[in-house]
């Protein structure tokens, strides 16, 4: 289901198993997962439809580094997130990315590329770009990538695969639209977030969190209770997933 915070009444209560905030590629592929399932899931999204100034505005900032454009320029607040304007192209971290490397400051992961392997699999389906395969020996038939080019210290056989590119709300949004246990709640800016017991180790401690939504030029408060344990994820610049 697909509706407006905006149509809600001021102080509503909604209840839900699952709150995702951020309908953008990670957001509505979590969503996906539970079309169909016996979960109730809320999910988020700060725009609408459509770009809209207000909710862009958020995304303004300053990038320190002096070689990416600022975000709002590359990054959309809307409903689909930044699959509305990407490019599609999609290419797997390497092995050598999960290795902890004296002159790369704060690497090494906690597993290596094969714990990734089935949900690469899975995502390659959602962004609709073909076998998974990323290397030219095989995906090529055994076909040189760069003919005659040979160097034991070069590795010439990778490849980058690209999305047509798909936008995940057109593409998806149906399917989100008529499932009963998903709510799609867009022009709902989460702000803070607030528990009343806070968040414990324990599997069967409950958390609340008071939710409170931007909707055009004011605010009013929408509490959504989550009768379970609540775990915070920030993945690189995407939004935390509850």
């Amino acid at each position: 289901m697909i509706t407006d915070s905006r149509s809600i009444p001021a102080s509503a209560e909604l209840k839900c198993d699952l709150c995702i905030v951020g309908a953008g590629a990670a957001g509505i592929t979590l969503a996906l997962q539970f079309v169909e399932s016996k979960l109730r899931v809320i999910v988020l999204e700060s725009g609408g439809e459509k770009l809209e100034a207000e909710q862009q505005a958020l995304y303004h900032g300053e990038v320190v580094d002096g070689v990416h454009s600022p975000a709002h320029l590359y990054r959309q607040r809307r409903l689909g997130g930044s699959t509305t304007i990407w490019g599609g192209r999609c290419v797997p971290l390497d092995e050598q990315d999960f290795w902890k490397r004296p002159h790369v400051p704060l690497s090494g992961w906690p597993f290596d590329r094969s714990a990734l392997q089935p949900f690469y699999e899975r995502a390659q389906t959602l962004l609709e770009t073909g076998v998974f395969d990323y290397s030219a020996a095989t995906a090529l038939r055994g076909a040189e990538l760069v003919e005659a080019f040979r160097d034991p210290d070069m590795l010439a056989e990778g490849l980058e695969r690209f999305s047509p590119p798909t936008n995940f709300w057109k593409r998806y949004r149906a399917e989100l639209a008529k499932s009963a246990p998903v709510t799609v709640i867009k022009h709902a800016t989460c702000l803070r977030l607030s528990g009343d017991q806070g968040v414990h180790s324990s599997p069967l401690s409950n958390c609340e969190l008071s939710i409170s939504i931007a909707v055009s030029s004011s605010v009013f408060p929408l509490h959504i209770s989550i009768p379970l344990r609540v775990a915070i994820r920030r993945d690189s610049l995407y939004s935390p997933v509850l």
